[in-house]
């Protein structure tokens, strides 16, 4: 005999108890599947003679800290420039984030010059 959800049951009844739990996820998945959308896409070249400019930042909580990453691509879609920057002291994502875009400006400045 098992013990399962406070109950004495024996093997058999803790099988078919897993066996259906796991028929319920499969169905569950499936739809998930059916039902998601297609991926748009999330980046694209600027057109001529434009360059883009993409930064984001992570952060972790409990260490107070984040790291900038910034990538400029040219019209072909080739890296002209990129850093990152890792910041101490910060209190939550949004602060993460203001900090990321003086970044993305020095590294346009850095790289016009």
């Amino acid at each position: 005999m098992l013990i399962h959800e406070g109950l004495e049951q024996s093997v058999q009844e803790v099988s078919t108890f897993v066996q259906s739990y796991v028929r319920e996820l499969v169905v569950l998945m499936e739809r998930l599947i059916s039902h998601q959308q297609p991926l748009a896409e999330r980046w694209s070249v600027p057109q001529t003679p434009f360059t883009k400019v993409n930064f984001d930042a992570g952060f972790s909580r409990e260490n107070r800290e984040s790291t900038t990453g910034v990538v400029i691509r040219n019209h072909q879609g080739l890296v002209m420039g990129s850093c990152t920057h890792f910041n101490r002291n910060i209190s939550d994502p949004c602060s993460a984030e203001a900090m990321s875009w003086p970044y993305s400006l020095l590294e346009i400045w850095v790289f016009a010059m």
